[in-house]
């Protein structure tokens, strides 16, 4: 006997059709990021990205269902940085966001840049031939600590 075929369920129904969403990701300084976002979002069954470090964009493939968007977005903050989708994001909230960015990192490179510069007037005065300390080591260790910790902890 033949079993029912109106019983059985349409597998074409189960499936869910993949779909592409396109995210804004924010916080990603080298190609070692965007890789590092990569694989995050290609440990999720059912889901492969391109992510474009320049645009700080990516294309994600994933299963229809608020469910996979909410685990994409999850898994780039695991990783580490913000995403956003893009059709929530407005180019005036981007660009707001970017300037304010941008702010922020000229503003410690300018703190940086002062700590810096009295190690590079010691150095300078080496080329004269003073070889002695023009600054105590306290003081190098106290200007040189910030730069490299602080400001310069993501890298």
């Amino acid at each position: 006997m033949l079993p029912n075929m109106e019983a059985r369920p349409d597998i074409s129904q189960q499936t869910n059709t993949p779909h592409q969403i396109n995210l804004a990701i924010f916080g990603m300084t080298c190609a070692a990021c965007a890789t590092r976002v990569e694989k995050a979002l290609a440990r999720i069954p059912g889901v492969s990205a391109n992510v474009n470090l320049a645009t700080e964009r990516a294309q994600v493939r994933l299963p229809a269902g608020p469910a996979a968007i909410a685990s994409v977005l999850e898994a780039v903050r695991k990783a580490g940085y913000e995403a956003q989708l893009l059709e929530n994001a407005s180019r005036a909230d981007e660009k707001a966001r970017h300037a304010q960015e941008y702010r922020a990192q000229l503003r410690l490179f300018w703190v940086a840049a002062a700590l810096t510069l009295p190690l590079l007037l010691q150095m300078g005065a080496m080329f004269t031939g003073a070889h002695g300390d023009v600054l105590q080591r306290g003081w190098q260790w106290l200007l040189a600590t910030p730069v490299q910790f602080w400001i310069g902890w993501r890298f």
